[in-house]
């Protein structure tokens, strides 16, 4: 398995940064806002990629083991995937339940069968949690704890001098 870590690694970084890169220009393009059509789109693509960035931690962590690698910069970066992957399965989980009470999630037979009580709790929790911009602040924290991790595996594989962003982050995080 730790050899597919580089495989695991790289297509959840492309889709996880494509949904931060959609979220943050909700903010400024108004009609993007409560498109369903984008919200299909990001939680699918927040779907996809929390479960690519679960396969590239457990890889991660085999080719850990495998390698017999535990460096100050290794716990750092798998701190940091951590910190990223659990970010972004909170935002999946929220696109989930937004989905759960929006239009198109109602044509599913089990989602019918949900209480009323229980999809106010979901949409108030949902209401919460957008008035208070918590999803712009998640796809942002993910994002750069995602790019973090990326530079620290690229210290990892290429060496702390590999270019300057790297060695910043490396001096920055302490590896």
């Amino acid at each position: 398995m730790e050899t597919l870590h580089p495989i695991f690694v790289h297509f959840p970084i492309a889709l996880l940064t494509l949904y931060a890169c959609i979220e943050i220009l909700s903010l400024f393009i108004k009609k993007w806002k409560n498109n369903s059509n984008l919200l299909f789109m990001k939680t699918i693509l927040l779907i996809v990629g929390s479960i690519g960035s679960s396969l590239a931690s457990n890889s991660g962590e085999a080719a850990k083991h495998a390698i017999g690698l535990r460096t100050l910069l290794v716990e750092r970066h798998e701190f940091f995937a951590g910190l990223s992957t659990s970010i972004f399965w909170g935002l999946t989980l929220f696109y989930i339940l937004k989905w759960v009470i929006s239009e198109s999630g109602q044509h599913y037979s089990l989602l019918q069968k949900l209480s009323g009580t229980t999809k106010s709790l979901i949409a108030k929790i949902i209401s919460f949690i957008e008035s208070y911009y918590i999803i712009y602040l998640g796809a942002c924290v993910g994002f750069f704890a995602l790019t973090i991790t990326g530079a620290l595996g690229g210290a990892i594989v290429y060496g702390k001098d590999a270019d300057v962003i790297v060695q910043w982050i490396v001096r920055m995080v302490g590896a």
